[in-house]
């Protein structure tokens, strides 16, 4: 299956008069990060829609889309290519035999093969070979049965097998936009001018706060002056109130920073200290429920599930709990589920498509879902038995940063409840632990002032091609982390193991001169051992950066570089290592002339398997 997904915005203006495409512009460019192989626009007029297409990067291309095309009802689509490669023929918006009905779209029909098939043998001519340009034609055939919109839409969608988020206009109803949603994010956004559908709350974050996420098997008609949400299964109107975030445009600009990347791992102070404001009572329940179970599993993906390492090894340190972590898209061939299980899912956007099959499979059996979650009432958030959101704010570049450190903050935060109740931990010293972690925003601040050092440190070694990445211990999703984040963004192989001592078994073989090591060597029972790793790596050849605060004279000896963080109790070296390692990344991907906020074949949340 494909596994990148694409940017949707449409908007409707209550003014006729209003030219709302520099709006829909500067919406779609704030969700590039979706996809940009090729964009296009759709401009909703009486008996005509208006179509504009290019390939490549929406940022590249302003002018001729601004002062091209003039209305006040359009959509437009940033792609990543899933089906058919990337030409104008396959961007979106799609459009059916008359010219009438237009379609952009994010997710995978999975039986489009066959509904193209059945559409060819009734006279359809197809201009792509997308799976999206069938919907356009579906919903022409219904057209032609009923007159009615809304109507042939909703039949047509019932055809669809797959994930989708759809947005529809028809120029026989130049004033009407219909949104479908299914497994792929849509958001309506509510403001005082236009109404919005968008991929991402982040797109039309200057003009509203004011959002209602659609659910699964919702669909919305928008109006010039009024919206309504329908149940396609059932026909019902759904009554919703729109919910209000709490970020501001401001939090999504660039600023003085090269890339969205670097910029987000200078806000991490910032961002941890607004993970400390979430609902004691949440925190409360949810250790409640994990001392109780018979049965925890933690299942997350990419980043996401390094966060999760963490808690599990939180949850034995402090709680004496064994938390069992399998990756989302293997959750169903592992876990045993039943209703005395709880399972944790852990995600940025809230719609990993992976992490939502998990936690279906979960729900078949019952059992109790634990949800961490970035993004403000989107799925996984909503189909969580209990949702601790980790008060990020919004994350434009692909690679996460600050949502990975939010995410262990409430990781911290989970494991100090269930301290508290499973009474392990010494009180003094759990409560000496919590004060320190309230510091750590501190930490992370004096740790950005290495960041001359490691620019340095990636002008020695950006030439290289291969890395490992190592830890022990705690400093183990350290190095997982951390090695993720530098292939993501530098395109070199790099590879971290579940454990230092895994060096000895196979891959110390592949050390020579031409590589360099990552080592964690945090303060803890783990140090000798790792320092004999280290040993190992530069008696064969490789070049050794070590991060650590605790710098002794054989570290010195043994090692290449020392990136010499501030000291923190061992258990809190993830917030603190990680972020060197994020720097590495991005001064290396500068170096290369690569962008950070683009890596290749990436996109920033995954809603397709």
């Amino acid at each position: 299956m494909g596994f990148i997904m694409c940017g949707i915005i449409g908007i409707i203006s209550k003014n006729r008069a209003k030219n709302i495409i520099p709006m829909v512009y500067k919406c779609l460019l704030r969700l590039e990060y979706r996809g940009y192989d090729s964009y296009g626009f759709a401009v909703l007029l009486p008996n005509e829609i208006k179509i504009l297409k290019r390939v490549g990067a929406i940022s590249k291309d302003k002018d001729s889309i601004v002062f091209s095309l003039h209305g006040s009802v359009g959509f437009a689509h940033t792609r990543w290519a899933t089906h058919g490669e990337v030409n104008l023929n396959n961007t979106h918006p799609h459009i059916d035999c008359t010219g009438k009905i237009a379609v952009v779209h994010n997710g995978i029909i999975v039986n489009h093969q066959k509904l193209r098939n059945e559409l060819i043998r009734k006279g359809h001519k197809f201009r792509s070979n997308t799976d999206t340009e069938i919907v356009a034609h579906l919903i022409e055939e219904e057209l032609k049965k009923m007159g009615n919109f809304e109507l042939a839409a909703v039949k047509a969608v019932k055809h669809l097998e797959g994930s989708f988020a759809l947005v529809i206009g028809c120029s026989d109803f130049p004033d009407m936009l219909i949104g479908f949603k299914k497994e792929s994010p849509l958001i309506l956004g509510i403001g005082e001018l236009e109404l919005f559908l968008s991929s991402d709350i982040i797109s039309f974050l200057e003009y509203t706060n004011r959002v209602i996420p659609l659910e699964d098997y919702w669909y919305t008609i928008i109006t010039r002056d009024s919206y309504v949400i329908k149940d396609w299964r059932t026909m019902k109107t759904i009554k919703v109130r729109p919910k209000e975030v709490s970020w501001t445009y401001e939090m999504a600009e660039k600023g003085n920073f090269d890339s969205f990347m670097e910029k987000e791992i200078y806000e991490q102070p910032a961002a941890l200290k607004r993970s400390f404001y979430v609902d004691e009572e949440i925190i409360k329940k949810v250790a409640e429920i994990l001392v109780s179970a018979k049965r925890v599993y933690i299942t997350a993906s990419g980043t996401s599930f390094y966060a999760g390492l963490v808690l599990q090894y939180l949850l034995k340190e402090l709680g004496n709990i064994v938390a069992i972590p399998i990756i989302s898209s293997e959750f169903d061939n592992y876990a045993v589920i039943d209703k005395d299980t709880t399972v944790i899912f852990i995600s940025q956007s809230g719609e990993t498509a992976d992490t939502l099959s998990a936690l279906r499979y979960a729900a078949r059996y019952n059992a109790k879902k634990i949800g961490i979650i970035n993004v403000i009432g989107s799925s996984i958030a909503r189909k969580s038995d209990y949702t601790i959101y980790i008060n990020a704010g919004p994350e434009i570049a692909v690679c996460a940063t600050k949502t990975f450190l939010n995410q262990l903050s409430i990781a911290y935060q989970i494991a100090f409840e269930v301290a508290r109740l499973q009474k392990k931990v010494p009180k003094d010293r759990l409560n000496q632990l919590i004060n320190e972690f309230f510091t750590l925003p501190d930490a992370v601040k004096k740790t950005l002032d290495t960041s001359t050092v490691i620019q340095q440190i990636a002008k020695k070694v950006f030439k290289y091609d291969k890395a490992f990445y190592i830890g022990r211990g705690i400093g183990v999703p350290v190095a997982k982390e951390g090695s993720l984040k530098f292939r993501e963004i530098t395109y070199s192989f790099s590879m971290s193991f579940d454990g230092a001592g895994e060096l000895k078994h196979g891959s110390i073989s592949l050390i020579d001169k031409d590589m360099f090591i990552v080592a964690i060597a945090q303060k803890d029972k783990t140090y000798r051992d790792m320092l004999s790793n280290i040993q190992e790596c530069k008696s064969r050849g490789g070049t050794v950066i070590v991060v650590s605060s605790y710098i002794t004279k054989e570290l010195e000896e043994s090692a290449d570089y020392i990136i010499r963080v501030p000291e923190v109790n061992y258990l809190f070296v993830p917030i603190v290592y990680i972020v060197p390692l994020q720097l590495l990344a991005v001064y290396t991907a500068k170096l290369r002339g690569l962008d950070p906020d683009r890596p290749r074949a990436l996109a920033k949340s995954v809603t397709v398997k």
